[in-house]
């Protein structure tokens, strides 16, 4: 890796959460544009995740990857994407950066 590349690793469960969550169907008999949302719905939520929980990094950043038995239990409930709702927007305390826009993204 070069220089200031970070690689996050999510879980499938993420995207599939996200399209439960707001209502954004997969249809693979139409045609294969299911696989280039799916892309773009796991760079959204890779994003939301290294701006929104920068302390828990070492747990998504490959090769930074820190996790022990217990700290994977308790990964494994917690909902990560709590904290989107379409009507709502997501501002970052420190920086000020939005990080979710429900309905403009949605509407996207």
């Amino acid at each position: 890796m070069g220089g200031n590349t970070d690689i996050v690793e999510i879980s499938a469960k993420l995207t599939h959460q996200m399209r439960e969550k707001f209502n954004l169907y997969k249809v693979r008999e139409v045609n294969d544009y299911h696989h280039a949302f799916d892309a773009y719905l796991t760079t959204f939520v890779g994003n939301y995740l290294f701006k929104r929980y920068p302390k828990l990094r070492p747990y998504f950043v490959y090769g930074d990857f820190k996790m022990t038995d217990n700290a994977l239990k308790g990964m494994r409930r917690f909902n990560f994407l709590h904290d989107l709702k379409d009507d709502e927007v997501l501002v970052d305390n420190e920086t000020g950066e939005v990080l979710w826009e429900g309905q403009s993204l949605l509407k996207s």
